[in-house]
């Protein structure tokens, strides 16, 4: 599964660091455009991505070749994170940019899932997901070390901080909503702390960050209804009452005492 947009923030032409002030006036108007309104589907949501994109042409051609024309639901995220807030129209952009991307991302792994019953070819997805997530957000925390940016950004905080430490939120939700998808295949799935300690090299403290979202069913109770009595008997209330009294003149003859 290839992730070029997530990358391209890191190696390419999203890349925080070389943003040039002059194209604010061009992302407010993209930011207008795209509205407030939450996707529901994942036509909607690349509809979105289309438009804050439109001045990328390789990712908007990229996306477009995606068959992302899927009408059904999104599927909400399992885990989550308190995110940092955005302080201006381009932290808004890629903060846009990033959990629009992740959730596509996550919706198109699950329809691509819902094609393999096998173990060995879930296995053998999730596995090379999980493995590019995983080399991305190792990356991620390096650039934030290189650059001096592990402290949570602040609103005066620089962009690249700002846009560095939110893109490792959100591949790490991502790392595990796959890997959630395919826990009943998963012989041994990476534990959050592991994944925090071992794999980023990050400090215990960080791993309460990420948290299991609790999704809430509701049961429709369904109206309970008093079973009625019944041996079988078709007729009247006048004829069972016959048929009682001549079976019970029968035991009475019956009965011997």
């Amino acid at each position: 599964m290839e992730i070029k947009i997530l990358n391209s923030i890191l190696f390419k032409e999203l890349m925080p660091w070389t943003f040039d002030a002059k194209g604010t006036k061009a992302i407010n108007e993209k930011i207008k455009k795209v509205g407030s309104k939450e996707p529901t589907t994942e036509a909607e949501l690349v509809q979105q991505l289309q438009i804050l994109l439109a001045d990328y042409s390789d990712l908007s051609k990229w996306l477009t070749k995606q068959n992302t024309k899927g009408t059904s639901t999104l599927k909400n995220h399992c885990y989550a994170i308190d995110f940092p807030a955005y302080s201006d129209a381009v932290s808004k952009f890629y903060n846009a940019v990033i959990s629009l991307e992740t959730l596509r991302v996550y919706n198109a792994f699950n329809t691509k899932m819902q094609k393999y019953s096998k173990k060995v070819d879930i296995v053998y997805h999730t596995t090379i997901a999980l493995k590019n997530i995983k080399a991305l957000t190792v990356n991620t925390v390096k650039e934030i070390k290189e650059r001096g940016f592990e402290e949570a950004p602040t609103e005066q905080s620089s962009l690249p901080h700002f846009v560095l430490q939110l893109l490792r939120q959100h591949l790490t939700i991502l790392f595990f909503d796959i890997q959630e998808l395919s826990k009943a295949s998963i012989d041994s799935p990476t534990s959050i702390e592991d994944f925090y300690l071992l794999d980023l090299n990050l400090p215990k403290a960080q791993i309460n960050e990420l948290v299991k979202v609790e999704i809430e069913t509701e049961k429709a109770e369904k109206p309970t209804t008093k079973e009625k009595l019944s041996f079988g008997f078709k007729g009247t209330e006048a004829k069972l009452k016959s048929v009682i009294t001549q079976l019970n003149n029968q035991v009475e003859f019956l009965n011997e005492e």
